[in-house]
């Protein structure tokens, strides 16, 4: 941990989170504005977790944590911190149905918003940097959801594969088409994971949050707290944080981890819109989080 900044207290009551003030663009929309998956949502958004429902399996998730970070597997690509989330601007998400600019603006909206609200300085990086996974298109390729033009192994809503798929994940009427449905044992509440197993020991549906927590695992030098890592690494699994599923599988650490990912997800989430930053912003930005990156982040990362 940053010897500054101690990490803040992750027991306590879990209640819905709240959009934060605004951090100086325009009014973030209202909460109801936000995450409408439905027959109103544009159709590649609803192609996209399509795809991902129908490609994301055990096997799936297997493979490419072994493609992409198992041992020996990270450095292929060399690059400093701040050249990664270069990268972002070269991304639209396109599971994401509340903003159309690059990925870059999100990473400072979100960094931005836990500044203005005081957060530790470790905790402002990891919202700048929480999806810098996504620059895995760099090693990725269309087969493996992996790519710029197929993203269903990068971006969007996880779950756990190997268990029953929640319905209250975006698109329920697409769980049916998990290869998982067809092993038996994979479709009970606990399916192949041992009750309280904890959210480590199970299998996340591939994506950005997974290859992260990797990179940031296995570099030297990363000097984030653990619960930065955790953070990035959960911070898509909405049926846990946010609808409460997987109860039987979360341990006593994922129950007293929840409220930080829940408080996290209020400046992920809210303060999206489709607003660019000044160049003058940006030019503060990159000085003040050039410093945590030095702070924080070794120079150069191997993904």
């Amino acid at each position: 941990a940053g010897e500054d900044s101690p990490p803040p207290s992750v027991a306590g009551e879990e209640k819905p989170p709240s959009p934060p003030p605004s951090v100086g663009l325009d009014s973030p929309p209202a909460e109801k504005e936000l995450r409408t998956y439905d027959e109103t949502s544009a159709p590649h958004v609803r192609e996209h977790y399509r795809k991902m429902r129908e490609q994301q399996s055990v096997e799936h998730v297997q493979r490419l944590r072994a493609k992409y970070s198992g041992p020996g597997r990270l450095g292929s690509v060399q690059m400093a911190p701040w050249d990664a989330l270069e990268q972002l601007s070269r991304l639209v998400d396109v599971s994401d149905p509340d903003v159309t600019l690059p990925n870059i603006v999100h990473a400072f909206q979100t960094a931005e918003s836990l500044r203005a609200r005081g957060e530790p300085d470790w905790l402002q990086l990891t919202g700048l940097i929480h999806d810098l996974g996504k620059m895995i298109f760099l090693r990725g390729c269309d087969e493996d959801g992996t790519s710029q033009a197929e993203q269903w192994s990068i971006v969007g809503d996880t779950w756990l594969v190997g268990c029953r798929m929640p319905e209250e994940l975006v698109f329920p009427e697409f769980n049916a088409l998990s290869p998982d449905a067809a092993h038996p044992e994979r479709t009970t509440e606990t399916g192949i994971y041992a009750p309280g197993c904890g959210l480590d020991a199970a299998f996340c549906a591939f994506g950005h949050d997974e290859y992260l927590y990797e990179v940031l695992r296995q570099n030297d030098g990363v000097k984030l707290p653990e619960e930065a890592l955790y953070v990035i690494r959960y911070h898509s699994l909405y049926p846990w944080h946010d609808a409460c599923c997987y109860a039987a599988i979360e341990s006593d650490r994922d129950r007293a981890m929840k409220p930080l990912v829940r408080r996290f997800n209020e400046h992920d989430l809210y303060t999206k819109r489709d607003t660019p930053f000044s160049e003058a912003e940006l030019a503060e930005m990159r000085t003040y989080y050039g410093a945590l990156m030095d702070k924080y982040l070794p120079p150069v990362l191997a993904w």
